[in-house]
C-alpha cells in the first residue's frame, strides 16, 4: 500500500524529484520512496490491469467492481478460492488508497518536494 500511496504522491514528478537530487539538493521525497515487495507484485499488476474499469461519476472516482475481477480471475485462470481471497482483499485495500487520494478534496496540502 506505501508503494502505491507514494507513486500516487510523487510518481508523476520521478524525473524532476532526479533532476533536483542530481542538483545537489536533498529530496525527501526519494528518501522515503518504498520499495514493491516481490510477493506483492502479482496484486499490484491486477490492480493496475483493473483499474479501467472502474465508474467515474459527479460524486468522484468508484471503486473497483468485483464483476471486473471475477472477470480477471477467468482469463488469468486464477481457480484457487484462497488465492482469489487473497487477491480480492489486497485489490480491495490498494483501491481504498487509490480512492481516498482520488476522490479528496482540492484544497488538502500537497508533499513537499525537497529541501536546500
Amino acid at each position: 500500500m506505501e508503494v502505491l500511496a507514494w507513486d500516487l504522491q510523487w510518481g508523476g514528478k520521478l524525473e524532476f524529484l532526479k533532476t533536483l537530487q542530481e542538483q545537489g539538493q536533498e529530496v525527501d521525497a526519494l528518501k522515503s520512496q518504498p520499495r514493491l515487495k516481490p510477493w506483492v507484485a502479482d496484486y499490484y499488476r491486477a490492480f493496475h490491469a483493473l483499474g479501467s474499469s472502474r465508474q467515474i461519476g459527479m460524486g468522484g472516482v468508484g471503486p473497483i467492481p468485483i464483476s471486473e475481477i471475477a472477470a480477471y480471475f477467468k482469463i488469468f485462470e486464477v481457480h484457487d478460492l484462497d488465492e482469489r481471497d487473497t487477491y480480492i482483499t489486497m485489490i480491495q485495500a490498494l483501491d481504498s488508497v487509490y480512492l481516498k487520494h482520488m476522490n479528496k478534496p482540492p484544497d488538502q496540502p500537497k508533499g513537499r518536494i525537497g529541501r536546500r
